[in-house]
Parts: structure tokens; sequence; C-alpha cells
């Protein structure tokens, strides 16, 4: 290599530095090279899994399409079963809270009745009968027991 001086600048022969060029560019390419395998592997692992994604795609969209009919029949009878049993317990509860309310009701007609007699009773009868109404009454119960046993 020579190389000639001048007192501000230094200077390199031209096929010096086009040598070195070379080289480097050599050694970058051979770098390359060596990658190529690399990559065309790399590309082909690729395509084999996007192949396989595809393929994986297409059992996963059958499986579902076929399930699925399956699990909406499945899902409509559960609907059907608490619907059923929802209307049983309706009815159960109505069938208590009728015989409840009927005998409310009658319960309802004792008690006024039994006001409504003794509202007229005390309007229309005086002190005097009041306590024989009452006398009577107390009789026929002290009497009754007397009845059952005999």
């Amino acid at each position: 290599m020579t190389s000639h001086s001048t007192e501000r600048h230094k200077y390199t022969q031209l096929t010096d530095t086009i040598d070195k060029q070379t080289q480097t560019i050599t050694q970058l390419a051979d770098k390359l090279k060596r990658k190529v395998p690399v990559v065309t592997q790399s590309t082909k692992d690729v395509e084999e899994v996007t192949c396989r994604l595809e393929a994986r795609a297409e059992v996963a969209k059958s499986e579902i399409q076929k399930c699925f009919p399956r699990i909406l029949k499945a899902l409509q009878d559960r609907e059907k079963g608490m619907m059923a049993e929802v209307e049983s317990m309706v009815q159960r509860k109505s069938k208590v809270l009728g015989l409840q309310q009927e005998r409310l009701e009658n319960e309802l007609k004792r008690l006024t009745t039994t006001c409504n007699f003794t509202g007229e009773f005390n309007a229309s009868c005086n002190r005097s009968a009041r306590r024989l109404y009452v006398r009577t009454r107390v009789q026929i119960f002290d009497f009754a027991p007397c009845r059952f046993h005999g």
C-alpha cells in the first residue's frame, strides 16, 4: 500500500481502496448466502403452519356447525322444562291460595253474622232479656256434656 501525504491530507491508492471494498462486499455476500437456507426453511415452516392453521380452522368451524344445533336443542329443552316448572308451581300455589281465600271468606261470613246478630240483639233487647238469653245459653252449655255421657 502506497500512500503519499501532503501536509494537510493523507492519500491512498485507488486500487487499494477498491480491493478493500471488494473484500468487504464479498464478506457481506458470504454472510447473506449463509442466511439463505435458514430463511428458506423459515419460509417453508411458516407456509406449513399457515396450511395447518387453515385446516384446523375448517375443523373447528365444522365442529361448531355440527355441535351448535345439539346445544341449541338442549337449551330449548331446558327452557321448556323451566317454563313447565314455573307453570306447575303457579298452579300449586294458586290452589293453596284459593283454599286459604275460601277459609278466610267463610271466617269473614261467620264473624260478620256474629257481629250483626250481636248488634241487633243489643239494639232490640232490654237488659233483663239479655240476662235471660245469656242464662239460657249457659244452661244449654252446662247440660250439653250430659247428653254425650248418657
